[in-house]
């Protein structure tokens, strides 16, 4: 999916959008917009533009997007999006960069059954780099890993559940 906020607008290639679920459409709609308020006709209205959505359709993803904690809406109808929960709406990109360093490292991770998408991304990265699994939890391979990485991993808030340690051989005599 590929979001780029122009003039407090979401732009999805279409080809994305008819794969959205509209709640995933509004809050795509929130982050992408300079502000995380807007009122809830105007969002209506914004969204049956792109998406031909019937009004109590919009009305119950409203809801449950309230009720879940993601959004709150006042008396006025203003919507404010909740920033706290952002992280859970941050795209799971694979980072294409190899590691180019001849150390090895063992990454350790326990992330939750509730966050398996999560689980499973940091498995897929780790394969594209090239590490070798010991246990479905537990991967080898060539380190120092970029940042970005460790920087992906505190934004979508498992880098307490990654452990990564450097493998140093010795010589036994």
């Amino acid at each position: 999916m590929e979001m780029r906020g122009d003039e407090n607008y979401v732009i999805i290639r279409q080809r994305d959008e008819k794969n959205m679920s509209l709640s995933d459409f509004l809050i795509s709609h929130l982050l992408s917009m300079k502000s995380t308020k807007i009122y809830r006709k105007n969002l209506y209205t914004r969204i049956n533009e792109r998406r031909n959505t019937e009004h109590n359709q919009y009305n119950t993803t409203l809801h449950r997007l309230e009720k879940r904690g993601f959004i709150e809406i006042d008396s006025s109808g203003l919507i404010t999006f909740n920033k706290s929960k952002e992280r859970l709406f941050v795209r799971l990109e694979y980072i294409k960069e190899k590691p180019d360093s001849k150390k090895s490292i063992i990454i350790i991770f326990d992330i939750p059954e509730k966050q398996r998408k999560i689980r499973n991304w940091l498995r897929n990265q780790l394969k594209i780099w090239d590490f070798e699994m010991v246990q479905q939890s537990v991967w080898v391979g060539k380190g120092p890993l970029p940042r970005k990485f460790t920087d992906h991993l505190k934004m979508l808030g498992v880098h307490k559940n990654v452990k990564m340690f450097s493998i140093i051989q010795k010589e036994i005599k």
